[in-house]
């Protein structure tokens, strides 16, 4: 998935975990190896709620809202719980999109 980076022009940036997501549709051709691409759906996600409404999706909080963070944090990596059950879904879209290869048996379970 991807981080929230977005550019100071107010475009997502599409290196925001760097040559990783390249690499990864790479390997998963040459090893044809069933690939979920939640970075791109991620992106898609973030870009759908424009760079204020994604924030709701990772730690950013306020001083004194939660025992862990006294003075708040700003922090677009790690998801909030609410980022957590978005990428969630991504993940679960993807499963039962992706028919045509070995992870269809997952369907199943969904």
């Amino acid at each position: 998935m991807s981080r929230r980076r977005f550019t100071s022009d107010g475009q997502l940036d599409p290196l925001a975990v760097g040559a990783y997501p390249e690499a990864m549709r790479q390997v998963a051709e040459e090893t044809q190896t069933p690939l979920l691409d939640i970075f791109a759906a991620s992106q898609a996600l973030y870009c759908l709620l424009g760079e204020e409404e994604s924030k709701k999706l990772f730690m950013h909080l306020p001083e004194n809202i939660h025992p862990n963070y006294p003075n708040g944090v700003t922090d677009d990596t790690h998801f909030s719980d609410e980022g957590a059950q978005q990428i969630a879904k991504l993940v679960v879209q993807a499963l039962k999109q992706n028919t045509a290869s070995p992870i269809s048996n997952l369907q199943q379970l969904l």
